[in-house]
């Protein structure tokens, strides 16, 4: 019996020493838990087919150059649900985030495996690494994309529900060519 009040009081006073260490901690933390919480990442659609590589931290193309490989990015914030939508919005569940489009070739393999459409898109976050965002969609109708929400989470064995997105327009088709 002693035994346990003993362990009892042992806690308390780790709890109490815990507690009293954090709330004397000299202003903020420094360096911010979720660094896109303060900087929205900027999303680029990757409608040729190819994904930047995962981190180009030495190598950085001439401006020129990225203007005409890149398409105008669009920020994170873009894609979450405004209070009024859009007339003709185009809807997505954000299924994952991965490194490069490689990686998101078997989720998206399956999610088509299960009838749902997807796109991957290039994201480009504060630190200019490059990722892939793999959402299903898109869907004319934001109640269609709320429905499947529970489907691909069964479907796809996922420990979340996938996020509803405001999904970019389509890019416009090219004008074929004269000559």
């Amino acid at each position: 019996m002693l035994a346990k009040f003993g362990l009892i009081l042992l806690v308390l006073i780790a709890t109490a020493l815990a507690f009293l260490a954090g709330a004397l901690l000299p202003g903020k933390p420094t360096t911010p838990l979720d660094p896109t919480a303060t900087q929205p990442a900027t999303i680029t659609s990757s409608g040729d087919g190819t994904t930047p590589a995962a981190k180009q931290t030495d190598q950085t193309p001439a401006a020129g150059e990225a203007d005409k490989k890149t398409a105008k990015p669009i920020t994170y914030a873009s894609l979450t649900l405004p209070n009024v939508l859009p007339a003709k919005a185009r809807f997505g569940l954000q299924i994952g985030l991965y490194v490069d489009k490689t990686q998101a070739e078997a989720p998206l393999a399956q999610l088509q495996a299960l009838g749902q459409p997807g796109v991957v898109l290039t994201i480009s976050d504060p630190n200019q690494a490059q990722w892939a965002l793999l959402a299903a969609g898109p869907y004319a109708k934001l109640e269609e994309a709320e429905r499947q929400q529970l489907a691909i989470r069964r479907g796809l064995q996922l420990g979340y529900t996938p996020s509803l997105l405001l999904l970019p327009p389509p890019k416009p088709a090219k004008p074929p060519a004269d000559g």
